[in-house]
């Protein structure tokens, strides 16, 4: 038992001596999601300028800084409308106004627009 147990921590340092080595550490890790909280925020501050009352918010492998120099991992994004109401009632419609209709309760929307 004492064997397997020795085993295990041998196996973890090299591990993290391997991930070390390639940057995912964490220093690393707070710098990339530091980076990215930042560059989320200046997209919005670009959205306001522009007057469009859109929120940006980056998510995935990127600002959790989850990923390593070399993998070419995508860039997550949402943007949020604040001029778009969502409506689940068709009675809620405001015809001559652009919103998003729930049509079920999975992700699939329909835009309700006169």
């Amino acid at each position: 038992m004492k064997n397997k147990e020795n085993k295990r921590v041998v196996t973890s340092a090299v591990l993290a001596k391997a991930l070390n080595d390639i940057g995912a550490n964490n220093e690393t890790i707070q710098l990339r999601r530091t980076m990215w909280l930042n560059i989320e925020a200046l997209h919005t501050i670009n959205q306001k300028a522009k007057d469009e009352n859109v929120d940006v918010y980056k998510f995935g492998s990127q600002s959790e800084g989850t990923t390593t120099v070399g993998m070419h991992s995508d860039i997550d994004f949402l943007i949020c409308d604040r001029e778009l109401t969502v409506i689940q009632d068709s009675a809620d419609c405001q015809f001559g106004r652009a919103q998003l209709f729930v049509v079920t309760d999975r992700p699939s929307v329909a835009i309700c627009n006169a």
